[in-house]
């Protein structure tokens, strides 16, 4: 969790998306949805793939 940490802190997409996976785990943090929403936008902002599906699949769920 550290290094996702300090590579989302450099925007780093990989590194913010894999924070964003930490914190709607709660894998080696509190569980936090709106944490982790802010770190997919990020790496979403920089057209990170992953981050742009999970983003979608969120949109689903709250539409569905």
């Amino acid at each position: 969790m550290r290094w996702y940490q300090k590579s989302a802190d450099l925007e780093y997409p990989a590194g913010l998306y894999r924070l964003g996976n930490c914190y709607m785990q709660g894998v080696g943090v509190g569980r936090d949805v709106a944490a982790a929403v802010r770190c997919y936008r990020r790496a979403a902002e920089q057209n990170f793939e992953p981050a742009i599906r999970v983003l979608h699949k969120l949109e689903e769920q709250d539409s569905g």
